[in-house]
């Protein structure tokens, strides 16, 4: 196999990858959105407010989980939503890197 045809198959092979970690995160964070509605009993913005800052690990402080199971969900939520954030992030950046050496 020549290496630009190598270069093609990991660019296809990366984009597929990075197209599912996309809709996983995007599914993660209607769930954790859906939770913590339902257990905090927080609006969606709210929801969504909190679940964004974790992932992104801002984590503001203003929004705080006060149930014993709404603290419990976001420790689980945290380590799962940054694993998952930082494999989006770093699959994003193989492909760009991918795409660029196939470019040369």
């Amino acid at each position: 196999m020549s290496g630009s045809k190598r270069i093609n198959n990991t660019i296809q092979s990366g984009r597929k990858s990075a197209a599912f970690i996309f809709l996983f995160v995007l599914f993660f964070m209607i769930v954790g959105v859906l939770a913590f509605q339902h257990i905090e009993n927080w609006s969606f913005i709210e929801a969504l407010y909190f679940v964004s800052a974790t992932l992104t690990t801002v984590g503001y402080g203003d929004i705080t989980p006060v149930t014993f199971a709404g603290r419990l969900l976001t420790v689980v939520y945290m380590w799962i939503g940054v694993t998952v954030a930082a494999t989006a992030i770093g699959l994003v950046g193989s492909v760009l890197l991918h795409k660029k050496i196939g470019a040369e």
